[in-house]
């Protein structure tokens, strides 16, 4: 499951940068 990576990526950005859960999830899975 590629789920826990996406969530501790998604988690470091959002710690980073201040963007939306779901925008950043969204734009993830563009990517990919």
């Amino acid at each position: 499951m590629k789920q826990s990576i996406w969530t501790e990526t998604a988690k470091k950005k959002k710690k980073n940068k201040r963007i939306p859960f779901h925008i950043d999830l969204a734009f993830e899975q563009k990517l990919s």
